[in-house]
């Protein structure tokens, strides 16, 4: 298992990680380790920006980032079609309950920043096209 380096960066105000470095791990051990085996670092720091940057993949350097968030957010503007606040455990309307946005943090953005990563193999579509 290859080992990723995680650093932590202090936040402001009252503002919170959501996630630690357990949960990532957690989710990619998860994945197939090609998935995942770009991956050079995690970061928590505190650039959302308010609540409008979850988190954003650095992929020249090999990293992702989760940002830290107000103790109070909802994520139903952040849906994409097909997703639901209830498909992570949370009420339409309300505010989200903390393991909802952690949920919501891991299967989404993380797996999102995660997609940033992977390497794209311009000659596999045209093998394919073949067919």
């Amino acid at each position: 298992m290859r080992k990723i380096k995680f650093t932590h960066s202090q936040v402001g105000c009252d503002r919170k990680h959501y996630l630690t470095e357990s949960d990532v791990m957690t989710v990619l051990n998860r994945l197939p380790q090609e998935a995942w085996n770009r991956l050079r670092a995690g970061h928590f720091n505190d650039k959302s920006w308010g609540a409008n940057t979850l988190g954003y993949a650095n992929a020249h350097e090999h990293e992702i980032c989760i940002c830290a968030l107000p103790p109070r957010v909802s994520f139903t503007r952040a849906m994409v079609r097909g997703q639901s606040p209830e498909l992570f455990g949370a009420e339409r309307g309300k505010q989200w309950p903390e393991l909802a946005v952690r949920r919501f943090l891991l299967y989404d953005v993380v797996l999102h920043e995660l997609g940033h990563l992977q390497m794209v193999d311009s000659q596999r579509r045209k093998t394919n096209s073949r067919r």
